[in-house]
């Protein structure tokens, strides 16, 4: 009877275990389902805002406006619009070419623009502006003080949304000159940006001032140098110049901060606080591709790779994602995705000289040698101050043997900007031609040129210092 009863209470047990499992597998499909759903569409309307400088003057003060445009379209219908503007544009274009109408049409219309924004400043105190739909204007007007109230009312005319801000005030030109300024990294000195903000600038001049200090991290850190005095700074213009918690281009760059600043914990709580509040903005999800895969899968993005698919397909024109991922396929030897993912880049840009130079990588990692002379060759025409062009065309001509037009690279890569790893090849080079004397000066500077204790290439050359010095050495006594 005991034994009985035992059994009874076992399959008891057995049974709320699998009544448990399955209300938990539920619980988790359920959860998967909810987090699917938290992935925004990527049908809503595109809107590109486009600064069309009318001459070097007025390049400034066009960006600024187009990137005051852009904030106000974020913040105030973000969830309904999917909007590329300042910097992305910039970035993806180039200034210089966004002043050719034919050639900017050409690419938004590769990536789909519902409408286009031109912003310009044919005068230091006039700003204009045009909105065209399928590559042909459909309102025009200026944007001085409560002009801007026109700028959006005949944009919501255009894509059905009547109830588009008015009386819209738009800054003073001198700010937006200064913001442009800040945005193209083209100031005095960081002295000057680090001042007191001006108070009727708003979190456009807030958003500039942090660009600006955050590109000079990024720049810092490629060239490894020190980069503490630019993300102190950026932390202080979200600290004291641009305090808005309320806002989610505030939280975004928080996010971006502490991202840059590899404080990942924080990181990730501002940046999921910006992903809560605008799931349509494609930055959010790039800088969250950033955070560790497990973070990125926890708020149901599905990890890195696919919050780099969503940050293109929100923003198309956010050319750092589509980098980003060619670079992820490229560590992951998955070559063939990689290779789509920069033509499709260079169809929307052909001129884009960092995607050319991935490319040029690509193909000289699978020695396609023809590929990889097109298009190095392809990038010094675009870019003739190139030294890392020189010195990777450098590196196919010496593979071949072809020790003559390799050594002109290399000196010209020298040249550019004492690049360090085309000193090494020039050592390799003189070796193979006797030149014993030029190729031991050559693996001098090159240890000299050593970016820490880990610098393969640095290592590489005082070995090869080393055996020049002891073989003549023993070439000396044996006489």
């Amino acid at each position: 009877m005991a034994s009985s009863e035992n059994t009874k209470n076992v399959w008891k047990t057995l049974g709320a275990r699998r009544t448990t499992w399955l209300l938990l597998g539920l619980a988790f499909f359920v959860a998967g389902v909810s987090c699917a759903r938290k992935l925004p569409s990527v049908d809503r309307p595109l809107v590109v805002i486009v600064p069309k400088p009318g001459s070097e003057a007025g390049a400034a003060t066009s960006v600024g406006l187009a990137e005051w445009v852009g904030l106000e379209l974020r913040s105030r219908f973000g969830a309904r619009l999917r909007v590329a503007a300042v910097p992305e544009v910039v970035n993806a274009l180039g200034l210089d070419s966004l002043s050719s109408p034919a050639f900017v049409r050409q690419a938004l219309q590769r990536v789909g623009a519902s409408a286009v924004v031109f912003c310009t400043a044919p005068s230091p105190d006039t700003l204009a502006w045009s909105v065209e739909v399928g590559g042909k204007p459909v309102a025009q007007g200026e944007a001085n003080g409560g002009g801007a109230s026109e700028l959006f009312a005949a944009l919501g005319r255009q894509l059905g949304e009547p109830d588009f801000p008015g009386n819209v005030q738009c800054p003073a030109p001198g700010i937006l000159h200064r913001a442009g300024q800040l945005l193209l990294g083209r100031v005095e000195s960081p002295a000057k940006v680090a001042s007191a903000p001006d108070s009727a600038g708003g979190a456009l001049l807030g958003v500039a001032r942090f660009t600006y200090f955050l590109n000079r991290v990024l720049e810092n850190r490629v060239r490894h140098e020190d980069v503490t005095e630019p993300l102190y700074r950026a932390g202080e213009v979200l600290k004291t110049q641009w305090y808005d918690t309320s806002s989610t281009e505030w939280k975004l760059w928080r996010g971006a901060y502490f991202t840059v600043a590899q404080r990942w914990s924080q990181a990730e709580r501002w940046l999921a606080a910006a992903w809560k509040a605008n799931p349509a903005d494609g930055r959010v999800a790039y800088w969250l591709s950033h955070l560790h895969p497990s973070r990125v899968q926890a708020l149901g993005l599905g990890g890195t790779e696919a919050a780099l698919k969503l940050a293109i397909e929100l923003n198309p024109l956010l050319f750092e994602a589509r980098l980003h991922l060619a670079e992820l396929y490229f560590g992951n030897r998955r070559f063939r995705e990689e290779e789509r993912v920069l033509k499709r880049l260079l169809a929307i840009n052909p001129s884009h000289v960092e995607a050319l130079m991935k490319l040029g990588r690509l193909y000289m990692t699978e020695n396609k040698v023809p590929e990889v002379l097109e298009t190095y060759k392809r990038v010094i025409d675009l870019d003739p101050a190139n030294a890392d062009a020189y010195y990777n065309l450098g590196i196919v001509y010496f593979g071949t043997g072809d020790l003559r037009d390799a050594q002109k690279l290399f000196q010209r890569a020298v040249e550019l900007t004492d690049h360090p790893e085309a000193h090494l090849y020039l050592g390799f080079l003189y070796e193979k031609l006797g030149k014993r004397d030029s190729a031991i000066t050559e693996y001098r500077k090159r240890i000299r040129l050593r970016k820490g204790p880990d610098d393969q290439y640095a290592n590489e050359a005082r070995k090869r210092l080393w055996e020049l010095l002891h073989s003549g050495d023993a070439e000396t006594s044996a006489h």
